[in-house]
């Protein structure tokens, strides 16, 4: 028996680095999320083209250049048309909504019985000192008070404009850098999202260089599971979201929902994450029930509550039982209660990128289970 092996020759201990350095990677990828996150950006979008630049190539002839310059072409226009047309009145109905909440509010309060002043003043009562002494010096009191404030005066003045310059100096700063970063994270993922079409089968061929021969084959058996699982998954969520916005916007426009077009846009946002649409379909309900007490629309169970849903759950039918068998034919084949608990857990952990990315994450980490773990911890077993 041979003794003298090294580390490295031991299989467990190649497993094992390998296990740990793909943990460092991941850790040092979230640590600069914030400066990756264009070129990560550019390349989703090459992994998601890729199969229509690929076909281009392949059956007309057509350079990956040629086809990535036209998709990007394509999207500046739409992005030009967009900011152009839907930005305004976007816009427009984001501050009118915020203008009118207050008041929505009030409106709400009194109808269901909440009276907000009464309750301000019972707080104000409750955390007020009693400054009325129990010898008679009230007075006194309350007048060395009143002293004290009118010397304070100026300075509290003075402090109140240096607090305001300094708000007002960090709301401009802050909408320059946000300005900045949003030009920044555009060129930068144009141009991730250029190189990585162009050259994503040669990246892909690249690394399967380092997969040892004698595993070549069960790795791109694995791998290709694993793509087909993951793309179906993302261009389908994204085909359904494109889907769900245009949907709720056009229903709830029709149904005369107010802001329509802010809540349509955020509900095919949130359908890219399972069961989240469902809290713009409340928000609809809500919204229109505070529009009609505020004498805009008629009160009825119809269009307060009818109409909305309505055009909700036809969203939702048109989803989950016309564009997802087709597009994603149950690719990540995952029962209801862990793809919730698959979402659960990526909220917590990455928020609502993880919510987005947790369903193509488990469904790989089940194929690696039935392909890779189970079999060795049955052949460990059966030894």
């Amino acid at each position: 028996m041979n003794t003298d092996r090294h580390l490295w020759e031991y299989r467990w201990a190649r497993d094992l680095l390998s296990i740990l350095t793909a943990i460092a990677v991941v850790s040092l990828v979230y640590q600069v999320r914030a400066v990756l996150v264009p070129v990560l950006i550019g390349l989703g979008a090459a992994y998601v083209v890729n199969p229509l630049v690929t076909t281009a190539k392949d059956r007309w002839k057509i350079a990956r250049s040629l086809t990535t310059t036209l998709l990007l072409a394509t999207g500046l226009l739409v992005s030009i048309g967009l900011v152009l047309y839907i930005v305004p009145k976007l816009a427009y109905q984001f501050f009118s909504l915020l203008e009118n909440l207050p008041p929505y509010l009030e409106r709400a309060s009194e109808h269901i019985g909440i009276n907000w002043a009464n309750l301000t003043d019972q707080a104000q009562q409750t955390v007020t000192p009693d400054t009325t002494a129990p010898n008679g010096t009230g007075e006194d009191t309350r007048t060395a008070i009143t002293n004290l404030t009118d010397r304070l005066n100026i300075t509290g003045i003075i402090d109140s404009l240096g607090n305001l310059l300094g708000a007002g100096i960090g709301v401009v700063g802050t909408a320059v850098g946000s300005a900045f970063y949003l030009g920044l994270v555009a060129v930068v993922g144009a141009f991730s999202f250029f190189v990585f079409s162009v050259h994503f089968n040669d990246i892909v061929a690249w690394f399967g260089t380092f997969i040892s021969p004698q595993y070549r084959d069960q790795s791109a058996d694995v791998f290709c599971r694993m793509d087909e699982t993951v793309s179906a998954f993302v261009r389908g969520r994204l085909i359904q979201s494109l889907a769900m916005a245009i949907i709720l916007t056009v229903g709830w426009s029709l149904a005369g929902v107010p802001y329509w077009l802010l809540l349509g846009l955020i509900g095919g946002l949130l359908n890219l994450v399972p069961y989240a649409a469902s809290t713009v379909w409340l928000g609809a309900i809500g919204l229109t029930w505070i529009d009609a007490l505020s004498g805009n629309t008629g009160m009825s169970v119809v269009g307060v509550f009818v109409l909305p849903s309505l055009v909700y759950f036809v969203g939702q039918i048109v989803d989950g039982w016309v564009i997802e068998p087709i597009v994603q034919s149950k690719a990540t084949n995952m029962n209801p209660l862990t793809v919730l608990l698959a979402v659960l857990i990526g909220g917590s952990l990455a928020g609502v990128l993880g919510m987005m990315l947790a369903i193509p994450a488990a469904a790989c980490i089940k194929i690696l289970t039935q392909e890779l773990l189970l079999p060795r911890l049955r052949a460990t077993g059966g030894a």
